[in-house]
């Protein structure tokens, strides 16, 4: 074979490569799978280091002898929540040793019918093994939950499952036996909170559900008699679609509160309020009889939260400032709160909430009567004006958000936060003669 012959052939397999390339790069662009080709189950999970390491050794030694040969396996993370790892690592059954779970995918071919698995692992004689495996009940972990539902020291572990094409989670409690991973499935759920609800020192679950139209509910899932049950359940605003912001509070002395925000379809919300006390679950905001919950709605969207730092949750009732009547509104907010003892509703305060830049403007009622607002978004700049005959006149103050290396002419520093610093520049508006003094008492800034 000559020199231009074998150039010939080299061309030719130059061109078969690519083009055998390109075969395989549409097809997993395209999201199937080439001649055998998985190329997720190829794909082979990060290295831990020290502990983690040799937890994840034990984990593959398990795969490998009992669930598929070729050792292929794929790591799975909760997608929210406070625990974000693969691997929990912590003493769950109370013996002053550490313990593992480990969630994991393995590698199969049919990629329909996969499901996340959880592995359990303790130490035995300085050697991680793995003494427990159970197949989950489906291919995504929304989120992890760990909490002593018995209140004898052990910890269960609570998944929400994901199921593709469910707006719900599915909630599984399991629980340690000597014959390996128990569970116990709680149903579907939009939102939780696990956390000791019930004064009795140990935790219960609170599960939020938004998933059947106008019916919204809360259940309570609390141990008994040495069995998890359901001790309560109450409606909510039949028009909540999603749940965000559960804050648990003290009520009163054994009394514990969950204060939830409830997103509505229009974009509206509602704040509920739900306990437990005397042998049922409570939600006294809701009016059943209309299916609503109206105390608390607001069209502004502003979240619930503690403003003043009492320890209590306030919710905001929103009206628009004078001037206003379009989508980009500013909104005059009195704060809210439900007092316990009396069972009514108070009003705390009133004020201006700029959630772009974390802060509250409090004043008096009289003070918002007389004016209006306007907000430059790309300048951080808020502008109080007088308002008569349907339009803004003298400025009263403006309110500038900035990074503390900028110092902009004609403002003085009222406050500052981590590199924010905030500005006031006061006009002359007749009536309305303020000092940076009381400007410092009307500024709040938000957490």
């Amino acid at each position: 074979m000559n020199r231009k012959e074998a150039d010939g052939v080299k061309d030719v397999k130059r061109l078969a490569a690519g083009l055998l390339a390109i075969f395989f790069i549409t097809a997993a662009l395209s999201g199937c799978s080439a001649v055998g080709l998985d190329v997720e189950n190829k794909l082979r999970p990060p290295k831990g280091t020290g502990e983690q390491e040799a937890i994840q050794q034990a984990l593959e030694t398990y795969i490998r002898k009992y669930v598929d040969n070729s050792g292929s396996y794929l790591l799975k993370y909760p997608q929210s929540g406070e625990h974000r790892s693969a691997f929990l690592v912590d003493d769950f059954d109370g013996d002053g040793q550490q313990e593992a779970y480990a969630f994991y995918r393995p590698g199969l071919s049919d990629k329909e019918n996969r499901k996340v698995h959880i592995n359990y692992l303790r130490k035995v004689e300085d050697e991680w093994l793995s003494v427990a495996d159970t197949e989950g009940y489906a291919g995504e972990i929304r989120e992890v939950f760990l909490g002593d539902l018995r209140g004898n020291g052990m910890k269960e572990l609570c998944v929400g499952w994901q199921q593709y094409g469910s707006r719900d989670q599915e909630m599984v409690v399991y629980n340690l036996s000597p014959a390996g991973l128990i569970q116990r499935d709680l149903g579907e759920y939009s939102s939780a909170m696990l956390a000791d609800l019930t004064g009795s020192g140990s935790d219960s679950l609170l599960l939020l559900d938004a998933g059947a139209e106008h019916t919204v509910t809360a259940r309570l899932w609390s141990m008994g008699n040495g069995q998890l049950s359901e001790w309560g359940m109450t409606r909510l605003d039949g028009d909540i679609v999603s749940f965000s912001n559960l804050q648990r509070v003290t009520l009163a002395d054994g009394v514990f509160g969950v204060y939830v925000d409830g997103l509505q379809e229009s974009g509206a919300m509602v704040t509920e309020l739900i306990y437990w006390e005397d042998g049922q679950l409570n939600a006294p905001f809701y009016a059943p009889e209309d299916n609503l919950t109206a105390i608390t709605w607001r069209e502004s969207g502003i979240p619930s939260m503690d403003i003043d730092g009492d320890g209590q949750v306030e919710w905001p009732i929103s009206s628009r400032m004078n001037g206003y009547e379009g989508e980009s509104v500013q909104w005059v907010t009195r704060w809210m709160n439900w007092d316990y003892t009396t069972r009514t509703v108070q009003m705390k305060y009133s004020d201006l909430v700029n959630l772009e830049d974390r802060y509250s403007l409090r004043a008096d009622e009289d003070f918002w009567q007389g004016v209006t607002a306007a907000y430059d978004k790309d300048g951080r700049l808020l502008t109080i004006s007088t308002y008569e005959d349907g339009k803004a006149g003298e400025v009263v103050l403006e309110l500038l958000t900035a990074a503390v290396a900028e110092k902009p002419a004609g403002y003085l520093s009222v406050s500052s936060s981590g590199n924010v610093v905030y500005y006031v520049r006061l006009g002359n508006a007749p009536g309305y003669e303020l000092t940076m003094d009381r400007i410092r008492y009307m500024l709040i800034l938000l957490p």
